[in-house]
C-alpha cells in the first residue's frame, strides 16, 4: 500500500501540470517565459510549478504566496524524504565507529 501512495504522490502533480499546460498552453508559456523553466519545474518541483502557473495570470496576493511556499515545502520534503529513506544504503551516511 505504501508503494501505491508513493507512486501517486510522484505522478499526480505531474499529471496536473500536463493537463493544465494542454488546456491553456499560451497562459502557461507566458507564465514561465521559457519552456526550459516549465520543463525543469515539471521534473523537479511539480507542485510549485502547478500553483505558480495557476496564480501567475491573476497576480500574487498574500494567500497565493502562502500556497506557493507550502507547495515548495512539499516538493522539498519529497526530495528530502527520499534522501532520508535511502540513507542506510549509502555508505557515507552510516556510522563508523
Amino acid at each position: 500500500m505504501g508503494c501505491i501512495i508513493a507512486v501517486l504522490a510522484a505522478v499526480v502533480p505531474r499529471v496536473l501540470v500536463l493537463i493544465g499546460w494542454y488546456n491553456d498552453q499560451a497562459s502557461w508559456n507566458s507564465s514561465f517565459g521559457s519552456p526550459i523553466w516549465l520543463l525543469l519545474g515539471f521534473l523537479l518541483v511539480p507542485w510549485t510549478t502547478f500553483f505558480f502557473a495557476l496564480f501567475a495570470p491573476t497576480g500574487f496576493d498574500g494567500l497565493s504566496i502562502i500556497v506557493l511556499i507550502v507547495a515548495l515545502l512539499v516538493d522539498v520534503a519529497t526530495w528530502g524524504g527520499g534522501l532520508f529513506g535511502s540513507r542506510g544504503r549509502v555508505s557515507s551516511f552510516t556510522d563508523r565507529d
